[in-house]
């Protein structure tokens, strides 16, 4: 199963760059390659409900996560999927699920009363009644979950709560990388092989805006070799002439889709962007709430958000991602807790008040204008790290799709007039 996952993409790549080798050449020399670097290192499984061991190797696990696609946890915990506990007949039922469940599922409907007496004059009690409940279901749920790392607790697992923790440092290292990627393409590869999986995703995505209309201008290998050339942890790892070659086999589309993915600044100077984002601004006076779009607004706003996210979003998920942050620079987010980052949209509002000649030193910190501006990229972050969290759900985790995580941009330090 290992080799099958790293010769399919190998050999595509290989093609490319070699044209003039026979195939089966090109197939030789990989399974050589394989055989020569391949550790099929050793591998324990723990059940924690049994108490029991299994030696086996690292192959078998591989194969075994894609046969049964086990919910998968970052510390390497592997957890049997919603389906199969949620069957009050089956063999894996679990109870505490539905409970827990159900207490989410009690705090959505109470909060969603609360908001509709939210702001309505004569029904403070009814909204404070009805936050005091949806408070205590979430105080609940979330008593559950810190409770599950107390020894004493009658559901204590020791792998349970160490994966929770590496879940939750997961969501952010994620949420961190995709946006440091996304609007400043500020996560370097290891290597040029990295670089090339990279490349073949993009290429094989579906694009459904029509690219050379939106990108009115010419790309050229140098401009993709100068745009890449300097996003390496170690800059000798970029292999240029081999690379070189790999892009001389694209059409200029392609070049294009290289050149734009993970280029947000860039992108948003296009004539075809800067144009949308005047209708976006100017189609109304304000706009206060980033999930409260007016009618006049939302067709340029969803126009910007679909093609921005098909052409510059790389939705992938990165390995080493925690190591990633740790060791490698940040320049738009900011770890704040447990759960949650930061992210500074300061230059990103600067650049488009300049494009709109609006004088940034005559807008202040709770200017109709900084709110407009905000709501519009907290618009579109809150949709591409949706997205993110929904194919990570997918690669990572096995969840079902019936439970897909949310995430919206909350604009709470706004008013520091700074972020």
């Amino acid at each position: 199963m290992i080799k099958k996952l790293w010769l399919k993409p190998a050999r595509k790549i290989f093609i490319k760059v070699f044209p003039k080798v026979e195939p089966y050449k090109i197939d030789e020399f990989l399974d050589r390659v394989f055989k020569r670097d391949f550790k099929d290192n050793e591998a324990i499984l723990y059940n924690s409900y049994e108490l029991s061991f299994a030696k086996t190797k690292l192959s078998y696990v591989v194969e075994f996560m894609e046969k049964e696609k086990p919910i998968i946890t970052e510390n390497g915990t592997l957890y049997r999927t919603h389906k199969q506990t949620s069957d009050p007949m089956g063999d894996y039922y679990n109870p505490m699920k539905i409970i827990v469940e159900g207490w989410l599922q009690d705090r959505y409907k109470l909060k969603k009363k609360m908001l509709e007496y939210k702001g309505v004059p004569g029904k403070e009690t009814l909204f404070e009644y009805y936050n005091l409940g949806q408070l205590s279901k979430k105080t609940l749920a979330n008593g559950d979950y810190g409770a599950g790392g107390n020894l004493y607790y009658q559901m204590f697992d020791a792998n349970s709560a160490n994966a929770i923790t590496a879940k939750a440092r997961a969501l952010i290292s994620t949420t961190l990388t995709t946006t440091e990627n996304f609007f400043r393409g500020n996560v370097p590869f290891f290597n040029t092989d990295e670089l090339f999986e990279y490349f073949e995703f993009i290429l094989n995505e579906k694009y459904t805006s029509d690219i050379n209309t939106i990108i009115n201008k010419n790309i050229s290998i140098d401009d993709v070799i100068v745009r890449y050339s300097n996003t390496f942890y170690d800059d000798t790892l970029f292999e240029e002439k081999i690379i070189r070659r790999y892009l001389k086999t694209l059409n200029k589309t392609d070049l294009k889709k290289l050149y734009f993915k993970n280029n947000y600044l860039e992108f948003t100077d296009l004539p075809y962007l800067q144009e949308l984002m005047k209708n976006i601004f100017y189609s109304v006076d304000k706009f206060e709430n980033p999930y409260d779009v007016s009618d006049k607004m939302k067709p340029y706003l969803d126009e910007f958000i679909s093609i921005t996210l098909d052409i510059v979003h790389y939705n992938n998920i990165l390995f080493d991602k925690q190591w990633r942050m740790d060791k490698g620079r940040r320049k738009v987010g900011v770890v704040l807790d447990t759960d949650s980052i930061m992210i500074s949209f300061r230059q990103f509002m600067e650049r488009m008040w300049d494009m709109l000649n609006i004088d940034k030193n005559d807008i202040g910190a709770m200017s109709p204008i900084r709110f407009k501006t905000s709501n519009i990229l907290a618009a579109l972050t809150t949709e591409m790290l949706n997205n993110t969290m929904d194919s990570f759900n997918i690669i990572n985790s096995n969840v079902d799709d019936d439970a897909p995580g949310v995430c919206k941009i909350a604009l709470d330090f706004l008013i520091a007039g700074n972020c």
